[in-house]
């Protein structure tokens, strides 16, 4: 069986618990407990579906520490390095990209990590072919997984939406818990925006940012451009997280220059200049 004992799980759980209350000050919320100690209870594989800002990082972080706990080995794993470096920094458990984690596992290198928990984070990115790989690799190592995403948010490129369906099969066999209670918002109203765009409800999402004066109209598309340069400048020079987007590859385009030459000027990038040359292989 994958299914640990609910009282050793308990003990664990509850140590985890009082030590993160003592390192980060605050106690996670009962929705985030639960989902831990449903993943090390389930017989099965597991799934959590969050929203983003629900707290998935602390989840994360109990999930490793109670694993720990436990003595039982704990591996992350996601589609992307930037998304498994997040997974790893943020929360603690060692991570592979997919493709890395597959070729970990054919050097033989992922054996002490038999009979442990393998956390696959963006699991609603993750295409069919890579599911199987990693189910493969969970079945020769003797691992549950714990699948992570939100099937309302981006689908894989390649085949196949494997996610939707683990979900639909997991809430049917219960083996399911949700993430819903959005924590990174600390404002009341801008924590409920966030919930009705997560939900779907764009247009009352949209007016209470409007409301609050989160949402700038410019006149034309050269203002547009000017606006966006300076707030990312702003942002930057604050020390701030900051992410512009555009819908067109040529504005994608034009705003990287911008930026770009903006920063520079700005003494925020050097001026040098590199240029490498990539062929198709990737060579």
């Amino acid at each position: 069986t994958k299914g640990f004992e609910r009282v050793v799980v308990e003990d664990a759980l509850q140590k985890a618990l009082l030590h993160f209350k003592e390192e980060k000050g605050f106690t996670p919320s009962e929705q985030q407990v639960e989902a831990v100690r449903n993943a090390f209870i389930a017989n099965s594989d597991y799934v959590w579906v969050g929203m983003a800002g629900a707290g998935k990082t602390t989840s994360l972080t109990m999930l490793r520490e109670t694993a720990q706990n436990l003595n039982i080995p704990i591996l992350g794993t996601s589609f992307t390095g930037k998304a498994c470096d997040v997974l790893q920094n943020e929360s603690g458990i060692q991570s592979y990209t997919i493709d890395s984690l597959a070729l970990a596992f054919q050097r033989g290198k992922l054996g002490s990590y038999r009979g442990g928990i393998l956390v696959v984070d963006g699991a609603n990115m993750t295409d069919s072919i890579r599911v199987a790989t990693i189910q493969e690799i969970a079945e020769k190592l003797d691992m549950k997984i714990v699948w992570i995403g939100d099937p309302r948010q981006l689908k894989p490129v390649s085949l196949g939406d494997t996610f939707s369906f683990f979900v639909r099969e997991a809430t049917e066999k219960n083996l399911l818990s949700e993430l819903s209670e959005i924590r990174r918002q600390k404002d009341p109203e801008f924590r409920q925006a966030v919930i009705h765009l997560a939900t779907g409800e764009v247009q009352k999402g949209m007016e209470i940012l409007d409301n609050k004066g989160f949402i700038h109209e410019v006149k034309n598309k050269k203002e547009l451009f000017t606006a966006v340069v300076d707030r990312y400048i702003q942002a930057v020079r604050e020390g701030k997280s900051v992410l512009a987007l555009a819908v067109k590859n040529k504005d994608v385009d034009r705003l990287n220059r911008e930026i770009r030459f903006k920063l520079q000027q700005s003494g925020l990038l050097p001026r040098e200049e590199h240029t490498i040359v990539v062929t198709r292989d990737g060579k």
